[in-house]
């Protein structure tokens, strides 16, 4: 088996491992009465399991890059001035879910949202970029196509997030599952976008925490609207992920010339 896809198919056994064993012992215990998933032993366990891919890339990487300097440098690599390219991702998501409503969740004050959106960046989620986004989906992208890879990187994901709808008081639990779905592919789009364009796992970190924060911020409905606006927005991203890749690929063949 290719190098690449051993590596792949590492991380996903030791990231559905560490996800599922504690998930799972969470959906064991709430639904037996035994814990409370917003008590200690709920929180830690979920906890644990949210850093799955994390800890799973981690362990998967170089020998040599396996400590504080390497993974500092895994996620802190980027293309030059490519934060303009976040920023408009940001502003052009904002606007696409905002404009479906044009209200925002009144429990949560404006000043919360930078807030929402550092935690969800660094631990309510963007933390599985270590691993969704900067390992799996390039890795994916060389042998399948941008397509395909992020079509199995966007299943791959939605489907290790399922244990969380048979625990016993998560919130996941509101919305209907097939919704999370078509929602994670959508997201998957333009993550895998945004990383094509930036090489950087903690831009697609801080996106993915922009993404769960406005999900919570801003109040969301379904309707016409927003699946217009969210569908263009998809398009655009994929319009530049193709451009990106046509541009380095123009590059690489002016440098070997």
């Amino acid at each position: 088996m290719d190098k690449d896809f051993q590596k792949v198919k590492k991380y996903l056994l030791y990231t559905f491992l560490i996800t599922w064993i504690s998930w799972g012992l969470m959906v064991l215990l709430t639904n037996l009465d035994l814990i409370n998933n917003q008590g200690v032993v709920g929180r830690i366990l979920f906890f644990i399991g949210g850093f799955g891919p994390t800890i799973a890339t981690i362990m998967v990487m170089e020998s040599k890059d396996r400590n504080l300097k390497g993974i500092c440098h895994y996620i802190k690599s980027s293309n030059q001035g490519s934060w303009k390219i976040l920023l408009i991702f940001v502003l052009l998501t904002f606007f696409a879910f905002f404009l479906s409503t044009r209200k925002f969740n009144p429990q949560i004050p404006v000043f919360m949202f930078p807030v929402l959106i550092f935690m969800m960046a660094f631990f309510g989620g963007g933390n599985e970029e270590l691993g969704w986004r900067g390992l799996m989906q390039p890795i994916l992208e060389k042998k399948l196509g941008f397509i395909a890879a992020t079509l199995i990187t966007a299943t791959t994901w939605g489907l290790w997030h399922l244990p969380l709808w048979f625990i016993k008081g998560d919130p996941h639990r509101a919305t209907p599952f097939y919704q999370f779905f078509i929602l994670g592919i959508i997201f998957s789009f333009l993550l895998a976008s945004l990383y094509k364009g930036t090489k950087s796992v903690l831009y697609a970190m801080v996106y993915h925490g922009f993404l769960n924060a406005t999900l919570s911020f801003v109040q969301i409905s379904y309707n016409l609207v927003f699946i217009i606006l969210v569908s263009v927005l998809t398009l655009i991203a994929i319009i530049y992920w193709y451009y990106v890749d046509k541009t380095a690929r123009s590059n690489e063949i002016q440098a070997i010339d």
